[in-house]
């Protein structure tokens, strides 16, 4: 019997649906699930985060939280009650942009068959209203508890996901719900080895009134916040994950590491 097509739109929907529900399982030792996908003209969001996409696929995908969707999905991630009262605020917001990139990169893993690879990089919008085309309510619960995320993509990505149909792509396992050790033994990790992210080298930084930077010139020298002996940081996406020594190989900048970040120092550190 021939397998029934499936088209671009459905792929799409089902990568980010599968990838949250893996990410929240992981994050929460429980089991979560999709659990259907609703009209989101009733759902009034509190924080937007803005998934621009590059490479294979071109546009913008918006993830839209309400106040309580967003404090649940707070205290999966960090493991703490979080209250929002309106507008998360800029520690919360930071930890949600965190959230949004790892369910990216799972997604990206997932839609990787079929649009080949997907370059992503998540921001906080200002706005709240966006009015873009698409919206629909995700859903996906567990069996105590369930939350909701709003989804809307611009005009750009929508013309790529028309309602044509495409075969039927063997795509990337789900991850199975569990710990990190047992996603290790299991080789579920495998699936984010081919993600690429870029990572800078910060040296040190400094805050100058306006007037200082337009006084700059070359031969000016800028005093940072760093001595010489102290460690530069390593980060990955304007977050730092280590921290290490400069070194000189074959002629290019090195680092060598001597400190690694531990996720939940993560959500402190800029």
């Amino acid at each position: 019997m021939t397998e029934k097509p499936v088209t671009k739109m459905e792929v799409f929907f089902d990568a980010w649906s599968s990838t949250l529900a893996a990410l929240l399982s992981q994050l929460s030792s429980r089991t979560w699930a999709f659990a259907g996908m609703t009209s989101a003209d009733s759902y009034t969001p509190a924080a937007v985060l803005r998934i621009s996409l590059q490479q294979g696929m071109k546009g913008s995908l918006c993830t839209s939280l309400s106040a309580e969707d967003a404090a649940l999905l707070l205290e999966v991630f960090t493991g703490e009650k979080a209250a929002i009262a309106g507008m998360p605020d800029a520690a919360q917001s930071e930890a949600l942009c965190e959230l949004v990139r790892q369910w990216a990169g799972l997604a990206a893993s997932r839609l990787k068959p079929v649009f080949g690879d997907v370059g992503m990089e998540v921001a906080l919008e200002a706005e709240t209203a966006l009015g873009l085309a698409g919206a629909r309510l995700l859903r996906i619960a567990s069996e105590e508890r369930a939350v909701a995320v709003r989804i809307e993509m611009d005009s750009d990505l929508l013309g790529q996901l028309d309602r044509r149909q495409t075969p039927r792509a063997p795509l990337v396992p789900e991850a199975r719900a569990g710990s990190l050790d047992q996603l290790l033994r299991e080789g579920n990790l495998d699936l984010l080895l081919d993600v690429e992210l870029g990572v800078t080298l910060r040296f040190g930084s400094r805050r100058a009134p306006l007037r200082e930077v337009l006084e700059l010139s070359p031969g000016a020298v800028l005093e940072l916040n760093r001595e010489i002996q102290e460690p530069v940081d390593l980060l990955l996406n304007d977050r730092v994950i280590a921290r290490g020594d400069v070194v000189v190989v074959d002629g290019n900048y090195g680092l060598h590491i001597t400190e690694v970040i531990s996720p939940e120092q993560r959500l402190s550190h800029v």
